[in-house]
């Protein structure tokens, strides 16, 4: 989304990306993985992840689902070759929040939704195209 931002603002949405974490990790990942046009904002206690029902995935589950794509090449770049975004990859992976799985909404300008999508695994993500796909099929 960093590369099509513009895009999406001439459909006349803005993105903010919540993450399920503090606000100092928020911020270490962005000191190490560079500007983004549209703001992250840190959920630490995870009220908006439980607001909207994203699922959690096991992490033994999540484990094997890894360890069978970098076996069969399908997942790859896991771990950043750059140290300090490894560090950030590591730490962040360490903690509880690599289980909990993202979602795409979209809202309009009073606040209702109009696209949900929880995603089942990581692999179950709504790509750049899809969304620009709703959002067509919208305006």
């Amino acid at each position: 989304m960093r590369e099509r931002y513009e895009e999406l603002e001439q459909f006349g949405y803005k993105l903010i990306v919540i993450a399920p974490h503090k606000g100092s990790f928020v911020q270490e990942f962005l000191n190490q993985f560079g500007d983004y046009p549209f703001p992250f904002y840190g959920d630490p206690d995870k009220q908006a992840y439980d607001e909207v029902g994203t699922k959690t995935m096991p992490k033994g589950k999540l484990l094997m689902k890894s360890l069978k794509g970098m076996l069969k090449g399908t997942v790859s770049n896991v771990i950043p070759k750059d140290n300090g975004q490894k560090d950030v990859v590591m730490k962040s992976m360490k903690s509880e929040d690599v289980s909990i799985q993202g979602a795409t909404l979209i809202l309009d300008e009073k606040g209702k939704m109009t696209f949900s999508h929880l995603d089942e695994s990581p692999e179950d993500r709504v790509n750049v195209d899809q969304l620009f796909d709703v959002l067509k099929q919208q305006s």
